[in-house]
């Protein structure tokens, strides 16, 4: 009997135990994915100074866009993106990364649309190129990743998301028109 009983033990303090981990992981879970969730929210304005033209030279306020990684839906950073204009830059610079999702370009134009009065240039990111696919994070501890496959390119993302913006010179899209500043 004394042996039943403390097996009996054992198994209600494993249980116990395994209850108590589980518990532990949803709340860490839950607190990762609501970081997460506010995370995509934060969005940032930095400025900065830098002396570099000549004495005497009026100030140039430019705008530098980056990893915009815009997906449909995404209102509140539409708006913030589109009230980045009321800063009046003298140039814009967007250095890519600007879709996260297929189906972004029409929400990444309207957020950009009032930006578009300005001078400026575009510059694209891989994510301008590739469509977004879900990888296995443990790859990139291997050093055998490999490159994209010429059938993930997807240059119309490409085509669509410079159609509005500026095409750099030499760009790899010959159909997506040319504006110059």
């Amino acid at each position: 009997m004394v042996e039943h009983n403390t097996f009996g033990a054992t198994l209600r303090h494993a249980a116990g135990t395994t209850a108590l981990a589980a518990g532990g992981a949803l709340a860490l879970g839950t607190a990762l994915i609501g970081y997460g969730m506010l995370e995509t929210q934060k969005f940032g304005l930095r400025r900065e100074t830098l002396n570099v033209l000549p004495r005497g030279a009026a100030d140039i306020k430019v705008l530098h866009l980056s990893d915009i990684h815009m997906v449909p839906g995404q209102e509140t950073k539409i708006q913030w993106i589109r009230e980045l204009a009321d800063l009046k830059p003298d140039f814009v610079v967007n250095t890519g990364d600007n879709l996260s999702h297929r189906k972004g370009v029409p929400s990444l134009l309207k957020a950009l649309e009032p930006l578009m009065a300005f001078p400026g240039a575009f510059v694209p990111g891989s994510n301008c190129y590739y469509a977004p696919k879900l990888k296995n994070p443990f790859k990139y501890f291997s050093s055998s990743e490999g490159s994209l496959t010429r059938h993930q390119r997807t240059s119309c993302l490409l085509k669509k998301c410079t159609a509005h913006l500026v095409q750099p010179v030499g760009a790899t899209c010959p159909t997506a028109p040319t504006r110059r500043y």
